[in-house]
């Protein structure tokens, strides 16, 4: 990301949160994060370069990831219905069943893992897990800069990775004002279990259904 890009998105995070000062509000946030990372980070991360970094970087996944469930509601908007809140992401029409959706925007040809989100630090489930508690009947993954889609049966996803899960490394990766757990599955482990999206109603605008 250049320079300008960061400045960019730190400016506009600012505004959001009507901060009157360049790094009053930001110190106040972090100083709560530290609270809730156990261990405490290395003292490098205790700079407030680093601190605008862990604010611009979370302010663009957020629009990359509306951007990426946008994109691909406009695609399949004669078949799904956008959720506004914070459970499942749509609906599909023909069914009334739900959809968890997450976009990745890694090249699947050079970096083919599924993230899984295991938890947060808050102590929240994430990722399938949390889907199956939302009731999502399907949980899709979905690599945007290839255009890889990967359906899954969201029962049958956390069967396989409640199996699977132990043998993962668990990564970290810190947020504004939490950390994520996360594992990298290689797509091999998962692959028999996709579904195609026209087999759960699901097709793009002005193509036939199969």
């Amino acid at each position: 990301m250049s320079s300008d890009k960061f400045d960019e998105l730190v400016a506009k995070w600012k505004k959001r949160q009507n901060e009157s000062t360049e790094n009053a509000d930001i110190d106040a946030k972090w100083s709560k994060l530290q609270e809730k990372i156990n261990p405490k980070p290395p003292e490098v991360l205790e700079t407030a370069e680093y601190k605008r970094r862990i604010t611009a970087n979370f302010v663009e996944d957020l629009a990359r990831g509306k951007k990426a469930e946008q994109s691909f509601y406009e695609r399949h908007a004669n078949c799904i219905t956008p959720l506004n809140g914070k459970g499942a992401d749509f609906e599909i029409n023909k069914t009334g069943e739900l959809i968890e959706y997450k976009a990745d925007y890694y090249d699947f040809e050079i970096y083919p893992n599924i993230i899984i989100e295991i938890g947060s630090s808050t102590g929240t489930v994430g990722g399938p897990w949390k889907a199956a508690r939302d009731e999502c009947a399907y949980f899709i993954y979905h690599f945007v800069t290839n255009d890889v889609i990967f359906c899954f049966n969201t029962k049958q996803l956390v069967k396989r990775l409640d199996k699977v899960k132990d043998s993962f490394k668990i990564n970290s990766r810190l947020n504004r004002g939490y950390t994520t757990q996360y594992i990298k599955v290689p797509y091999q482990q998962l692959e028999d279990l996709n579904i195609e999206l026209n087999e759960i109603h699901i097709h793009e605008k002005g193509k036939k259904k199969k």
